[in-house]
């Protein structure tokens, strides 16, 4: 049941029509845009408050009778922490791969190869390459030139 009324909350914001959250002749003030009407409607607030419930984001205190946000718990499930850490670890194994792999075709002999061969052929930007190389252990930059790591055995 916990992720009927989750899913329902995604569900439901993603039906809002078009709306202007700032028109465009005008200045921007938050109390007159329409995607915040729309978002503070009661069947919007109602789910929102069920999916804070459901994920223990918000607790309540039966003593006072009042609800609390859980800032001093760990609210993020152990379980998600971890899956989203190994989604990061396969990412990052992805990457260096596929450095590996560009410098591999791109090199002669092993010799340096310019970094902006190896950007153009990741399609991907200087400062993503030069964040991939700082990363890795196989690689390193300088003056513009990537360079494997000569191993010493």
């Amino acid at each position: 049941m916990k992720y009927k009324k989750e899913y329902k909350f995604f569900r439901l914001v993603r039906t809002m029509p078009e709306l202007y959250h700032k028109k465009p002749s005008e200045k921007y003030v938050p109390e007159k845009s329409e995607v915040f009407r729309w978002l503070s409607s009661p069947e919007v607030i109602e789910c929102l408050f069920q999916f804070a419930y459901s994920q223990k984001l918000i607790k309540y205190n039966s003593d006072t009778g009042k609800w609390y946000g859980a800032k001093d718990e760990n609210v993020i499930p152990k379980k998600w922490e971890e899956e989203v850490q190994k989604a990061n670890q396969r990412r990052h194994e992805k990457a260096q791969q596929e450095l590996a792999n560009a410098f591999d075709q791109l090199s002669t002999n092993g010799l340096p190869v310019i970094s902006q061969q190896i950007a153009i052929s990741l399609n991907i930007g200087r400062s993503t390459l030069y964040n991939r190389v700082s990363k890795s252990d196989q690689f390193i930059i300088e003056n513009g030139m990537i360079e494997k790591i000569k191993r010493s055995e």
